[in-house]
């Protein structure tokens, strides 16, 4: 799909537009070629590696960036990515990937623990799962034991915003919302 004609016939928002134009002219402007999908591939692939070896796949955490906050980090050919998070049972964080020292797409979020049978590795588990087609979190639904994960996202990686909880034995004990999209 040719992501002009894409803008050109989108019915999205404004900012969805510029946010689509922005993501087009960062690519076009650098090593990686808009007009194919090798190039999406190859950020959905960066993603989901870096995702599995930092906190979802139980990374060694960085030197703090700011007090008291909790950063993974994972690097390669050009792509770096960070994962800053501050707090526990109440959390908020940022992950950001950089192409050569650049900025170009962060994801927020803030979520709470709200219930005493949370389990930190199943929640690792569930993110470790993270599907191709939206790599920001985990999949739509996963299941493990006594626990189930589900994952609700709208929109695309240029601009998106979604929720997650788990629960166990369908009680509610843990709950997520996260946006993002492109960084210019």
């Amino acid at each position: 799909m040719q992501l002009r004609l894409f803008i050109k016939d989108s019915k999205f928002w404004k900012v969805q537009k510029k946010a689509l134009s922005l993501w087009y002219l960062y690519f076009s402007k650098s090593e990686f070629s808009m007009e194919s999908d090798i190039m999406q591939n190859e950020l959905v692939e960066f993603l989901i590696r870096a995702k599995k070896k930092t906190y979802a796949g139980k990374g060694t955490e960085t030197i703090a960036s700011r007090p008291q906050s909790h950063n993974l980090m994972y690097e390669e050919n050009g792509l770096k990515y960070i994962d800053t998070y501050l707090g526990g049972k109440l959390f908020t964080g940022e992950e950001v990937m950089w192409q050569n020292g650049i900025p170009f797409w962060a994801m927020n979020y803030s979520g709470r623990i709200i219930g005493g049978n949370f389990d930190g590795d199943f929640l690792k588990l569930a993110l470790f799962n993270l599907p191709k087609e939206n790599p920001y979190r985990g999949p739509d639904y996963f299941e493990d034991g006594e626990y189930t994960y589900c994952c609700k996202v709208n929109g695309e990686p240029e601009w998106f915003q979604g929720y997650e909880e788990i629960q166990h034995h369908g009680e509610k004990i843990y709950e997520c919302y996260f946006h993002g999209g492109i960084v210019e």
